[in-house]
């Protein structure tokens, strides 16, 4: 029998905010809809879980630049490998890295600090992890993506065939708190999903979010509760495993996984007082030129 863990999720609830602004403290302010769940962890088994399947995949991935990866080295270094590690798995003709973000801070941190500022104030802080349900683009958010992120005689042409957003998540040191649980694509429908619009940060405030993408907006998909969701986590990962996120595939023949919910969560077990989770994940626009539409 697979190892479970019993736990709470953030959902978004019925009266949800009507916008989202990446980089303020509203994010640690707002209301959710908490409800239990199981999530199971997949060791043991993890060649069941594919992309196109389910939406994620646990796949063995060794960098060398993994220890002290600041913005350069991440970049020059981690971005190529990245997009090559992308095109051998997924059968990509084309991967383009638009973003990436480290996440260092301990989300009750966060939230002990959001509690004593102002409702609008932005931060420039270090990035917690995200304990709320969510896909990081919707699919007008997934286009917004590709618009900003690519010349329009390239968007043009690449949407003509299948193309797909994935996030490549990768522990910076050994998970010990926080793991991130993962929804199995099939158990969640269109009525789940709420698209919310969602702005970055002014470049002017420094913050992490500001480099998320050229635009300054874009949809994403908060998830409202259903207890067909099941969920699902690797446990105790390193840093020479990747986890494969589908964020978007423009394939609606039925046949794929087209996006994954996800949240971290706070795990039960782990050692409260270990140090906040330190995580990198690379967002990257992937084409299938030889596929059509």
């Amino acid at each position: 029998m697979p190892g479970t863990v019993k736990t709470s999720l953030n959902y978004y609830p019925m009266a949800g905010c009507n916008e989202m602004h990446l980089g303020s403290v509203q994010m640690f302010r707002r209301t959710f809809d908490p409800r239990e769940v199981v999530v199971e962890d997949i060791r043991g088994r993890e060649a069941d879980f594919s992309l196109d399947t389910h939406g994620f995949m646990l796949h063995p991935h060794i960098s060398q630049h993994v220890s002290g990866a600041d913005t350069s080295t991440v970049v020059h270094e981690m971005y190529p490998e990245t997009a090559a590690m992308l095109k051998e798995i997924a059968g990509a003709t084309r991967v383009h890295v638009f973003s990436h973000l480290i996440r260092s801070a301990s989300f009750e941190e966060m939230q002990r600090m959001a509690a004593t500022s102002t409702p609008g104030t932005s931060y420039a802080g270090n990035v917690a992890p995200a304990r709320a349900v969510h896909i990081d683009q919707s699919e007008t958010g997934a286009y917004d993506i590709l618009h900003d992120n690519m010349s329009e005689d390239e968007v043009e042409r690449l949407q003509k065939s299948r193309w797909a957003i994935i996030n490549v998540w990768r522990p910076l040191e050994p998970i010990k708190r926080d793991p991130l649980g993962l929804c199995d694509a099939r158990s969640a429908s269109e009525e789940d999903l709420v698209d919310v619009p969602t702005h970055l940060p002014s470049k002017s405030t420094g913050d992490k979010y500001t480099e998320l993408s050229k635009g300054r907006s874009f949809g994403s998909f908060r998830v409202r509760y259903s207890d067909a969701h099941k969920w699902y986590y690797a446990s105790e990962m390193t840093t020479e495993e990747v986890l494969l996120i589908k964020i978007f595939d423009s394939d609606k023949s039925g046949h794929r996984a087209r996006r994954t919910p996800h949240s971290s969560f706070a795990d039960p077990a782990a050692v409260h007082d270990s140090s906040p989770r330190k995580s990198l994940e690379i967002r990257c626009l992937v084409f299938f030129e030889n596929e059509d539409a």
